[in-house]
């Protein structure tokens, strides 16, 4: 009887994950939502950890499927869900206690088919962390958007079975695949009402770096997947560019050019970098924040740059 009540499945992939899973679980169980109408399912990836234990204390299911990506644990889960609306999570994450219930009034929405948002802060967080929150920020509380982080995610579960599930085949960049491909189906709402907190944000440069090199291995076999859009071009052209540029004006310098137009190259080669990061910051700028954010844009694309080499 209580199984025919669920309505939403919360969905955590794990991996030796004990310092926070049980923040996590306590976090979801503390929602203003009844009990009996909501689950969760830890997937864990063959942890060496208490990571298991920590979750079946916290009164979550748990599977374990070691040896695979996060995509294949994500769709274990939703195959053993016996909600309709499938929340997808990250052990890293915790949740706001309106977090169900503001996720709720898409539940019903036709025209919506996932929805959620990007995952906030840590309290006391570093430069690195404060700045790239910015660049990710939505301009309106509610909006349409192309993709969604899979660390705070909403998928109706119907659609989900529609595509096939997230795509196996993909290491990383899979949330960005498969908001694609549910598109097809409705719209994406991005909504800051749904609100999470990522703790396992990069803290400084090295491992923003780091982070941003291992996204960057899923930029093209991602593309392959679904096929390049529009909205796509800056991450495929930028890492090009970045390093086409000041090898040129390297080369002139070693045939002995001018000073002004290797100076000219290198202002060319930053000026797409400027504009992003002046667009990021243009609603709250300060010279301050514009120069960490050109500090932020280069190490991403370095990094992305890197993950292609």
């Amino acid at each position: 009887m209580i199984s025919a009540m669920i309505e939403v499945t919360v969905i955590i992939p794990a991996k030796n994950e004990e310092a926070c899973i049980g923040n996590c679980i306590e976090s979801i169980n503390r929602n203003e939502y009844p009990s009996e109408r909501y689950e969760v399912i830890v997937v864990d990836n063959g942890s060496s950890d208490s990571t298991v234990s920590i979750a079946k204390s916290h009164g979550a299911e748990v599977a374990i499927k070691p040896g695979v990506n996060v995509s294949a644990l994500r769709n274990l889960g939703a195959s053993m869900a016996k909600g309709s609306v499938l929340a997808f999570i990250d052990a890293d994450c915790t949740v706001a206690s309106d977090w169900l219930a503001e996720a709720e009034k898409y539940f019903k929405r036709d025209d919506v088919v996932c929805f959620g948002s990007t995952p906030g802060i840590p309290d006391n967080p570093t430069w690195v962390q404060r700045t790239w929150a910015l660049a990710r920020l939505k301009k309106e509380e509610e909006v349409e958007t192309a993709w969604l982080e899979s660390m705070n995610m909403f998928v109706k579960k119907e659609f989900l079975q529609k595509i096939g599930g997230f795509n196996e085949r993909l290491e990383t960049c899979e949330d960005v695949d498969i908001s694609y491909r549910l598109s097809r189906y409705g719209r994406i709402i991005s909504d800051t009402n749904i609100r999470a907190v990522h703790h396992g944000e990069a803290r400084d440069i090295r491992e923003f770096f780091v982070k941003e090199k291992w996204r960057g291995k899923g930029n093209y076999p991602g593309i392959f997947a679904h096929a390049l859009r529009i909205d796509e071009m800056p991450s495929v052209i930028l890492p090009f560019y970045f390093a086409l540029v000041p090898a040129l004006a390297f080369v002139f310098y070693l045939i002995g050019s001018s000073g002004l137009l290797i100076s000219g190259l290198l202002i060319l080669w930053q000026m797409p970098v400027i504009m992003i990061a002046y667009i990021k910051t243009v609603k709250r700028f300060e010279l301050a924040t514009l120069f960490r954010m050109v500090i932020l844009y280069n190490v991403y694309y370095l990094a992305r740059l890197s993950a292609i080499l």
